[in-house]
């Protein structure tokens, strides 16, 4: 059984596909609005879906496409960080001085 070669287009989708996972929640965590592109937002439960969901909506295709293909990571990414982002948004609601969940 021979195995048949991968044209540059789907080289070219992996690629960009495997770039762009997990860009919701590691903005999340790190308090962006956009990833590596600054602007500030308080980390959230399930941030990532929601910043990729909002990039979905802010952008037109194919641009948007990478967000969606984003998504499922984004989500897997958000309940495994749980745990993290549920104490920094207890720390903030009640007045205390969070702890980073800056990734570094």
């Amino acid at each position: 059984m021979e195995c048949e070669p991968v044209n540059a287009h789907t080289t070219f989708a992996l690629t960009l596909l495997c770039i762009a996972s997990g860009c919701g929640t590691l903005a999340n965590l790190n308090g962006q609005s956009y990833p590596l592109m600054g602007g500030t937002e308080p980390t959230k439960p399930l941030g990532g879906v929601r910043r990729d969901i909002g990039w979905i909506t802010s952008v037109t295709a194919p641009v948007n496409l990478l967000f969606v293909a984003d998504l499922p990571v984004s989500l897997i990414g958000d309940v495994v960080t749980l745990p993290r982002t549920l104490t920094a948004l207890k720390a903030v609601s009640s007045h205390e001085e969070p702890t980073s969940t800056r990734l570094e």
